[in-house]
């Protein structure tokens, strides 16, 4: 996760040390998978995902429990980490 953030330009919140091994949608995401956050339709799901690690806004790191990558437009940086 560490790597990610660095590779995004993301502020990492949590254990930098998380490893991702994929990515999946909010509502499917679980152990070692990486997840995004880019829509206010979706932020119920912060509550109840298993994602391994979120990428998200500022504005809803609070909804969610677990590591993070924060930054300004959540969709980029989950499409620019499905290329990597």
């Amino acid at each position: 996760l560490g790597e990610l953030a660095v590779r995004l330009t993301a502020r990492l919140v949590g254990d930098p040390a998380v490893r991702i091994s994929s990515i999946a949608s909010l509502g499917s995401a679980g152990p070692g998978q990486l997840s995004h956050c880019s829509s206010a339709a979706y932020r119920t799901q912060l509550q109840t995902s298993r994602a391994a690690a979120v990428i998200l806004a500022e504005a809803d790191l609070a909804l969610w429990q677990g590591p993070a990558l924060v930054v300004t437009n959540p969709y980029l940086a989950f499409a620019r980490a499905t290329r990597l």
